[in-house]
């Protein structure tokens, strides 16, 4: 089977962690939201309602949705479902939060995609750490990856040598410090790709070199 490297090609597979094991109800949020920085404490059943909207959406376009299990180890923000692994044509490789209070997501995960028989390429070690959402493909063979608070030199360097096989051009994006190492901030803070020569930008957040690298490459 070929894993997609795509950020915007059609989904056939997703996987996805539900509010009900993510959340699990809003006495539990109640205990855990300040935990894990959030603005405010979130709505359980609104949550439940607005993912029945989105899920109602996915039905109608992807084949297989799978969803993550709810686990005593990880917590809240398990819902972001796209940060403990990033997927390339050869399978997955298994990331390691710049979020302490995330990194036990990444076993879960991983048992995950064992379990159903997605190969796995590689793992994050020793001092890397990195979130998928500082790793972005900007075409099958182009992968940009941010350096910021999330992501440090280490997993950089691991994700060069385990990418090698498929990537033609590895683009380091330095992030700036905006609103501090306790906020959440990305490289798709500032760019997500929605076609192969189109992207959602926040241009203020972005390196001069990454934004005019966009435009010469007609995107």
């Amino acid at each position: 089977m070929h894993y997609c490297s795509s950020m915007y090609a059609p989904l056939k597979r997703v996987i996805v962690k539900h509010p009900k094991d993510a959340f699990r109800s809003q006495a539990h949020l109640a205990d855990e939201w300040k935990t894990f920085n959030y603005l405010s404490e979130p709505n359980y059943e609104e949550a439940l309602s607005e993912y029945a909207e989105f899920v109602g959406i996915l039905e109608k376009y992807v084949d297989t949705i799978d969803y993550l299990p709810e686990a005593d180890e990880v917590g809240l923000d398990s819902i972001y479902a796209h940060d403990p692994v990033k997927f390339t044509p050869s399978g997955a490789i298994i990331l390691k939060s710049g979020k302490t209070l995330r990194q036990p997501e990444a076993a879960v995960y991983k048992n995950f995609l064992q379990d159903r028989g997605i190969p796995i390429i590689g793992e994050l070690s020793g001092e890397a750490v990195s979130d998928g959402g500082d790793i972005v493909w900007l075409d099958d063979r182009t992968l940009v990856v941010g350096r910021g608070y999330r992501t440090n030199d280490e997993a950089i360097r691991q994700l060069k040598e385990m990418t090698a096989d498929n990537v033609d051009e590895f683009i380091v994006v330095q992030l700036p410090h905006d609103l501090g190492e306790t906020e959440c901030l990305h490289l798709m803070s500032f760019i997500s790709m929605v076609d192969h020569d189109l992207a959602v930008v926040h241009s203020r957040l972005m390196p001069v070199f990454f934004r005019q690298l966009l435009i010469e490459r007609g995107i």
